[in-house]
């Protein structure tokens, strides 16, 4: 996949992992309930065209976590919250969760969600899904032909790979360029 000056991801030739998005320049937009900010790597509309016939449409967001704050409500949807830089306490309709730095949560979208309590300000990964179908795990970066895989965010820096990127499978890369650790967003089984 490119990503051409108009923004759009498009198909791209070659077997490696390629850079689609750069973190760093995609603009932050507040949360739904106005109390924190995120920045959209992919949006839903965009992943229907990565991902195989009948699974759901997804969104993969980084939030920045400075205070504690209620999450804004997403009825129908399923997620997955990874905490970067730091340990958080999420309460989920009145039972608190401590998450560890890396570790995925999943949770109801409509559920009742705050995030109660943080070590220091840091950064989530966020997969939000229409349903079941994808998944999202922590780890080393996968070969580019793995087909369940769609996409990864990198969560480490890499040689020409700066943390929170996000990689779609198609380009020239070698796994040299790839970060250690990466969010891996696959179709789930």
């Amino acid at each position: 996949m490119t990503t051409p000056n108009d923004g759009r991801i498009r198909p791209a030739d070659g077997t490696g992992w390629h850079v689609a998005r750069r973190y760093a320049e995609r603009p932050a937009t507040p949360w739904a309930n106005g109390l924190g900010a995120t920045t959209e790597l992919l949006g839903a509309d965009e992943s229907t065209a990565l991902s195989p016939a009948g699974c759901p449409a997804w969104r993969v967001s980084v939030a920045t976590l400075d205070r504690p704050a209620a999450f804004s409500a997403l009825p129908g949807m399923r997620r997955v919250f990874v905490p970067i830089g730091g340990r958080v306490v999420l309460t989920v309709d009145d039972i608190p969760h401590e998450i560890a730095d890396g570790e995925p949560f999943a949770f109801d979208g409509g559920a009742d969600v705050t995030l109660t309590a943080l070590e220091r300000p840091c950064r989530a990964v966020n997969l939000m899904a229409a349903g079941a179908g994808v998944s999202l795990t922590v780890g080393p970066p996968p070969p580019a032909d793995v087909a369940e895989v769609l996409a990864l965010v990198a969560l480490t820096d890499g040689d020409g790979v700066s943390q929170f990127d996000l990689l779609l499978p198609g380009g020239e890369c070698t796994t040299s360029v790839l970060p250690q650790r990466a969010a891996r967003i696959a179709v789930s089984s």
